[in-house]
């Protein structure tokens, strides 16, 4: 519904409303500030851009419009757990699950492993900023994207076997000795039992 309003004033209400709500749902503005400090910087970007190609009310238009939605977020993440997010997830994808589109059960579990691993990649980009401060490399944005990018790679695959072991398919592993191993999820729960 937000991202179908244009009008400023509407706009405006929502912008400071939402982050109320956000102060109020996590307890202090510095903590409400904290968690969504480093997003809201992508969106003032991405709206001074905006309004610099596109005109100053363009601009403002999606700085009000998505600092809204991304306090709307942080609230949502605020109150619930993962697990109860996890289980609206899966009661919101049931239909299509019925009329056989998807497996809800695995869109959800995928959805949620996705959602997890955005804080993950920050934590990877302050590792290795530190490695590198730690070395007395520069901070050029190629020598953070190649190690990043490796991580990334790293992380998506441990994803996809988690994604692939909880839907009961056979898994290859690549060990870092050179070994490789495949894990059959049928064959380990009956050796447990």
């Amino acid at each position: 519904m937000l991202t179908q309003i244009d009008r400023i004033e509407f706009l405006a209400m929502a912008a400071v409303a939402v982050p109320a709500g956000l102060v109020v749902a996590s307890g202090s503005f510095r903590t409400s500030f904290r968690d969504i400090r480093t997003t809201l910087l992508i969106v003032a970007i991405t709206a001074l851009l905006d309004a610099v190609t596109g005109g100053g009310l363009s601009g403002l238009r999606l700085f009000l419009r998505f600092s809204a939605l991304v306090c709307a977020a942080q609230i949502v993440t605020t109150l619930w757990s993962w697990a109860e997010l996890g289980d609206a997830v899966v009661v919101l994808l049931r239909p299509f699950e019925r009329i056989g589109l998807l497996d809800a059960e695995r869109c959800a579990f995928t959805l949620m492993l996705a959602i997890r691993f955005v804080p993950v990649m920050s934590e990877e980009i302050a590792e290795i900023r530190e490695a590198q401060a730690l070395r007395g490399r520069n901070r050029s944005v190629l020598a953070l994207a190649v190690p990043l990018a490796l991580r990334i790679l790293l992380r998506a695959e441990e994803i996809a076997e988690a994604v692939d072991l909880r839907a009961g398919r056979s898994v290859r592993t690549h060990h870092r000795d050179g070994r490789t191993s495949i894990i059959n999820p049928s064959l380990s729960s009956r050796a447990a039992s």
